[in-house]
């Protein structure tokens, strides 16, 4: 069991800002590996991101809250509908 953050060393506060600083360097190289599997992936997520929202209207407004407090929006356009795109499923 770890220790409560306010009972560490520095030693070890600052071993574990250089891993966390040595992920974030690595981090694209790590999430797209074929080798890592998807259950990290979400551990991933979990770690970095607080909140995700999606607005659907004529575009997809999407609003990250990451931990730590740092916000992102995006503006994505809609997907083309199946019909559009000349796909059908087979019955």
């Amino acid at each position: 069991m770890r220790a409560p953050a306010a009972n560490r060393s520095g030693r070890d506060r600052r071993a574990t800002a250089e891993a966390v600083l040595a992920l974030s360097s690595d981090f694209q190289q790590v999430w797209e590996n074929p080798q890592t599997p998807d259950r990290e992936r979400k551990r991933l997520a979990r770690l970095l991101l607080e909140d995700v929202t999606l607005v659907r209207r004529e575009q997809i407004n999407v609003h990250i809250r990451f931990r730590g407090g740092v916000t992102q929006s995006l503006t994505l356009p809609l997907p083309q509908s199946a019909a559009s795109c000349g796909k059908r499923r087979r019955a």
